[in-house]
C-alpha cells in the first residue's frame, strides 16, 4: 500500500475575521472492513451555534470529503455523542450512516 501524502487536514470556516467552524481529519489505515483501505478519521466537527443551520458545516465536510478523495481514501468515519440528536440528524441527513460498533476508550495518563 502506498503512503499516505497528508496524514491530517483542518478546515476553519471564517466570517469577517472570526473563526465560526472548524472540522479536523486524520488518515488511517483500516482492515474494519476485510480489506486494506486508507480512511479518515474526521473529528471536532464545530459550527458556533449563531452560524449553524446556514450550511457551514455542509460545507467544510464537502471540503473535507474532497481532501479525502485526493488523498485516495475510501471511507470516512466519525463518532458521535449518542445523545447528541442535531449532529445525528445533520450527518444522517448528509448520508453517513450508523454502523453496530461501540466505542472503547481507555486512559493512559
Amino acid at each position: 500500500m502506498e503512503q499516505i501524502k497528508n496524514k491530517a487536514c483542518l478546515f476553519v470556516a471564517e466570517q469577517a475575521s472570526n473563526i465560526i467552524g472548524m472540522c479536523s481529519c486524520q488518515a488511517l489505515v483500516s482492515t474494519a472492513e476485510a480489506k486494506v483501505a486508507k480512511v479518515g478519521l474526521v473529528e471536532d466537527v464545530v459550527v458556533d451555534n449563531a452560524f449553524r443551520g446556514n450550511g457551514v458545516g455542509k460545507a467544510m465536510l464537502q471540503h473535507m470529503e474532497q481532501w479525502a478523495k485526493q488523498q485516495g481514501m475510501t471511507r470516512l468515519q466519525l463518532m458521535a455523542d449518542s445523545t447528541n440528536s442535531n449532529a445525528i440528524d445533520f450527518y444522517q441527513s448528509r448520508d453517513w450512516q450508523g454502523t453496530q460498533l461501540v466505542t472503547l476508550k481507555k486512559s493512559i495518563s
